[in-house]
């Protein structure tokens, strides 16, 4: 089954995410960690796009580029293929790696080039490995960009530090405090638990505020919308893993955590073929991050 068109914007800078299909481990070894930022760097380089910041735990990756050139799909397509066959191979397996199309957030900038965004993503990047380890342990992690940006390891010749770099004085010290020490806003993962940035309160706001219209439209069932909208806001909180199953479905109004499912998967089915909601989702996503980094206009 095809997955439809990704929205047009491919300039600039981005936030990437995905994991591994059902929430399984990929990366499960040294050798599939270092295969894996060998394929975005190549790809990376082909495309003409700058790799600034990355992490990669054993479910899922982080990376933060800029994409000067455009090209962000073709290069994300390239390097999740081709590690993607590469695994299949090594382990004997078949069907999808990563689940569905990867996550692209653009990282919102004024007009002024203000860096704080940039600041922001890339120490929640950082951070993610909190779920797992301490941390004083967090700048000795090997397959994230922090050991070259906090002083601990080489950065690899692919990896273009000097923006983050030099939104703190290119003072690694800097770049240290700023990410380790704890603010009140903090919702990187932790004790084991997997925590995203946002609440399923919080997409169907912005789903709302990009469309127009009242939250009690998208997410009352008994407001049986034929624009797909409350499909599409399922389709988002579950893509964006705000809560669980059942969680999701007393938000929604639906019977179970399966009735969810398949409300989440026609709004998935849906935006792949309405480009009008691609657009909307893709909309959302920007208005999401715009409000958590306090960057949205008044």
């Amino acid at each position: 089954m095809s997955r439809g068109q990704r929205s047009a914007q491919q300039h600039g800078w981005f936030h990437l995410t995905d994991r591994g299909v059902d929430r399984q481990d990929i990366f499960i070894d040294d050798r599939e960690h270092r295969i894996f930022l060998l394929e975005l760097a190549n790809a990376a380089e082909r495309f003409g796009v700058e790799i600034h910041a990355y992490c990669v735990v054993t479910t899922h990756f982080h990376v933060v580029v800029n994409c000067p050139e455009g090209g962000l799909s073709d290069f994300m397509q390239r390097a999740l293929q081709r590690f993607a066959v590469g695994h299949n191979r090594r382990f004997k397996r078949e069907g999808y790696v990563f689940t569905g199309r990867f996550r692209s957030d653009p990282i919102i900038m004024d007009d002024r080039g203000d860096t704080a965004a940039i600041q922001q993503v890339c120490r929640y990047v950082h951070r993610n490995p909190l779920d797992f380890m301490p941390r004083s342990q967090l700048r000795v992690f090997p397959w994230s960009s922090y050991r070259a940006y906090s002083g601990s390891g080489r950065a690899p010749h692919w990896l273009r530090t000097d923006v983050l770099l030099g939104t703190h004085g290119d003072d690694p010290g800097r770049v240290v405090a700023f990410t380790e020490t704890p603010h009140p806003t903090d919702k990187t993962p932790v004790n084991g638990r997997s925590i995203d940035p946002y609440t399923p309160d919080d997409v169907v706001a912005a789903l709302a505020q990009v469309a127009g219209i009242e939250r009690l439209e998208i997410s009352d069932s008994d407001a049986h919308r034929g624009d797909g909208l409350r499909m599409l806001a399922a389709h988002l909180c579950w893509r964006l893993r705000t809560a669980s199953c059942d969680e999701l479905a007393e938000v929604f109004g639906v019977g179970s955590g399966q009735a969810f499912r398949n409300l989440a998967n026609r709004g998935k089915r849906r935006c792949a073929i309405d480009q009008r909601l691609d657009v909307l989702a893709d909309r959302t996503l920007r208005e999401l991050w715009a409000t958590a980094s306090g960057t949205r206009a008044a």
